[in-house]
């Protein structure tokens, strides 16, 4: 059976699944919870990837707004 994976631009990122996916990282291991959420209500885009309910991907587009 093939792999599933689902993307989406739409799906809301939960920020305790991304800081979870985070901490396996070296470059934003150290991020708190505060950070999380600061991060995602401070992206125009964002773009969730999930494997059988978990995140796995996630990516996020910031401009100057000009």
């Amino acid at each position: 059976m093939p792999t599933r994976y689902i993307y989406s631009f739409t799906e809301p990122i939960n920020p305790e699944e991304l800081r979870r996916l985070l901490l396996q990282t070296s470059w934003a291991n150290d991020r708190g919870p505060l950070d999380i959420q600061q991060m995602l209500d401070r992206s125009q885009i964002t773009l969730g990837v999930w494997h059988e309910d978990q995140l796995i991907g996630f990516s996020r587009v910031i401009t100057d707004d000009r």
